[in-house]
């Protein structure tokens, strides 16, 4: 036999041996990444604990020095705009170390294991998982890192060192929403501090209060840091403080905008992919694809936030709130907690079925 008959003979063993036709590309692009995920998950479960200590010292380095530096400057501002900040401050405070704690120490939930599955639950989309042998609802997805399936998973967060899902989703999209408030909130407290020191010690704020249009407005907010006396350790805190929170606003603007994205259209990180996928292929046999999940914009928010039972925004989202999320998780027909919006209508020439809910489907 000829080298290039030997070749062959290789490659049609490797790819006889390592092909599924039922997989995609990219699924087996992810099993021939395989060794180096469960090198990269092992060092997710050692670094986890220590991204939630950063996450502590970082607030509680903002903190005192919002208390040591900024707080002495804010006084010198009118009263009511002075009681008015610090006010604001707490209540952020108080809102993103509650939902930072219940994000960490809330479990996402995981499907009952001695559960049998019969003709009803497949209707509903439960499967068998592949890692762990046990029934699965739908939305659920087995955490490798975790060793579980999780309820309606999004993804293992390691600054939570915790599975995100169908219990502690909206602790981790809270947070992530207060936090951007409070980030930016101490920006702007501290930014002129920050800017004059940058600029000279008393350009910008006598620029901003005698030159522009805002100068009224302004005189409300502005304070001079020359009133203040500046040491070497608090010019230094404060510009750590401000650079930092800067960089911070920056990313959880872009993560933060990103899940406000997904849950917008009632879907997890996972599901996106998994809809891109199923979008582009019935776009290739010439059918619309439709979230079975998505009950419209407003509905959308009310289950995921959990305001159903008389639940309203004040109490159980402005304040801190444990409650559970709408549904248990493991059935997903929430028609009776929501109004369903309107069927949508397919395109001109597509079959499609309607199901009990009204939605519509490609067949």
């Amino acid at each position: 036999m000829g080298i290039r008959k030997r070749a062959r003979a290789l490659v049609l063993t490797i790819l006889s041996l390592t092909r599924n036709p039922n997989t995609t590309q990219l699924e087996s692009c992810m099993n021939c990444m395989d060794p180096c995920l469960k090198v990269f998950e092992k060092l997710i479960l050692v670094i986890g604990p220590v991204c939630v200590l950063l996450v502590m010292l970082g607030v509680s380095f903002v903190v005192y020095t919002m208390y040591c530096y900024i707080v002495p400057i804010l006084q010198k501002r009118h009263p009511i705009i002075f009681f008015s900040e610090v006010l604001y401050g707490h209540w952020l405070l108080v809102n993103v170390v509650f939902h930072y704690y219940k994000g960490v120490m809330t479990k996402p939930g995981s499907p009952l294991p001695a559960q049998r599955i019969d003709e009803s639950l497949l209707e509903d989309g439960w499967s068998i998982c592949k890692k762990c042998d046990q029934p699965r609802p739908a939305r659920a997805h087995h955490c490798r890192l975790c060793g579980v399936c999780v309820l309606k998973m999004d993804h293992h967060c390691p600054w939570l060192n915790n599975c995100v899902g169908h219990y502690n989703h909206r602790h981790f999209m809270l947070f992530i929403i207060y936090i951007w408030q409070a980030v930016l909130f101490v920006m702007c407290t501290s930014g002129n501090y920050a800017l004059s020191v940058m600029v000279g010690s008393r350009s910008l704020a006598h620029w901003l209060l005698s030159e522009t249009p805002f100068r009224f407005i302004l005189a409300l907010f502005a304070t001079n840091p020359e009133l203040h006396t500046r040491t070497i350790g608090e010019v230094t805190m404060v510009m750590l403080l401000f650079f930092i929170c800067f960089g911070v606003w920056i990313g959880l603007t872009i993560l933060g905008g990103w899940h406000l994205y997904l849950i917008s259209n009632a879907e997890t990180s996972i599901e996106w992919n998994d809809n891109r996928i199923m979008s582009m292929e019935f776009s290739r046999r010439g059918k619309v694809f439709v979230n079975p999940y998505n009950y419209g914009l407003k509905n959308n928010w009310k289950l995921f936030l959990g305001l159903v039972h008389n639940r309203n925004i004040f109490r159980h989202v402005l304040l801190p709130s444990g409650h559970p999320p709408a549904g248990s998780g493991s059935n997903w027909k929430l028609g009776y907690l929501v109004k369903a919006p309107e069927p949508v209508q397919p395109r001109q020439g597509y079959q499609t079925t309607t199901d009990n809910n009204g939605k519509v489907f490609p067949v």
